[in-house]
């Protein structure tokens, strides 16, 4: 029988699931309004510019074009969908990555909390075997039980003894913290990733930390995307370390990218290039290595706006560079190749 604690946990999550589809179905079923649409240009400025990790991004031309170009889109748009695909497709090709707008389920701030606790379900990753060599597919880096699953797909992979791994991140588009475990289960030894610098960072530098300034600063750990928003705000700057974690899988490692492989995707790629067991074949990654945060634009309706740049300790920048793989061949044979080459050692 449940406890009466669990009964009272049952009872929160019930009610939360109800309020959650009651937000969708009442996002839904509002009609769209015009007035929103065509206000929305002044609210899309000022929260840029209170909000995006440096302000001197938005005074280069591609930012001031597309600003423009958000303007006459809110001027001519008839929907809510029409103005979420004409701004998307504006800002894909824009200065920066990570600006968007989309429906809101929630407001922001209760869509803050949630992240944290949101399960991206089964189809976040895969794990299958090509012989005595695992293959682990993982399509996203969010969810608290993507991180979980990972963590018991090591134990599989040592338990199981095998011979070698590839890890097909082709697909995923980044997330948040399941590259923490990812990573964590293949080295050693600690490895620094690089730092995220926020506003307050860049309002009084032109560069990133210099190698005393780093030593100085102890590694952030708190991988929860409402601490992190929280922490890079207040100071500025977020040293990034991965230390190893149980069980260690110790054997040789192919890692898979493409066109498409993103955000926390392309944090782990490049981590994972410092170790010489992991040979990365396929496309260089997206170069989209921002953090972004949900602001309220208007009724049913967030603006994601980056709020940490990321410069790795192995290469600098990744953003608008992307992570290139040590093997450069078309996305579609990357597994095929990363099999052969793996069955030949």
């Amino acid at each position: 029988m449940p406890t009466s604690n669990r009964i009272a946990q049952l009872v929160t999550v019930v009610a939360a699931l109800v309020l959650l589809a009651t937000t969708r179905l009442r996002a839904q079923a509002a009609p769209d309004s015009l007035a929103d649409i065509r206000a929305s240009p002044a609210t899309i400025r000022a929260l840029l510019r209170a909000h995006i990790f440096d302000p001197r991004a938005l005074e280069s031309p591609a930012a001031v074009a597309a600003l423009r170009a958000v303007d006459s889109l809110a001027g001519s748009a008839s929907t809510r969908r029409e103005f979420f695909s004409g701004f998307n497709r504006i800002w894909a090709a824009g200065p920066v990555s990570h600006v968007r707008v989309g429906r809101a389920p929630m407001p922001a701030r209760a869509m803050m909390a949630f992240v944290d606790t949101m399960r991206a379900g089964q189809e976040a990753l895969s794990l299958r075997w090509d012989g005595r060599v695992a293959i682990l597919e993982l399509r996203t880096m969010n969810g608290v039980d993507t991180r979980e699953r990972i963590s018991r797909a090591y134990g599989t992979i040592v338990a199981q003894g095998a011979e070698g791994l590839i890890i097909d991140l082709r697909a995923n588009e980044g997330g948040a913290f399941a590259v923490v475990p990812l990573v964590g289960h293949l080295i050693a030894r600690p490895v620094e990733g690089g730092v995220f610098l926020g506003r307050k960072w860049n309002a009084a530098h032109t560069r990133v930390p210099n190698a005393t300034e780093l030593d100085a600063m102890v590694p952030w750990t708190g991988w929860s995307l409402t601490r992190f928003w929280g922490d890079v705000d207040s100071s500025g700057v977020l040293r990034i370390r991965f230390t190893p974690m149980a069980p260690h899988f110790a054997g040789p490692v192919m890692l898979l990218t493409s066109r498409t492989t993103a955000s926390a995707a392309e944090l782990a790629t490049d981590v994972l290039l410092n170790d010489a067991r992991v040979t990365v074949m396929g496309e260089r990654s997206a170069g989209a290595m921002l953090s972004q945060r949900m602001f309220d634009l208007f009724p049913g309706t967030h603006l994601y706006v980056p709020i940490a740049d990321y410069h790795s300790a192995r290469m600098g920048r990744i953003e608008g560079v992307g992570v290139a793989p040590t093997v450069e061949l078309p996305a579609a044979v990357a597994l095929d190749s990363a099999l052969a080459r793996l069955r030949r050692r």
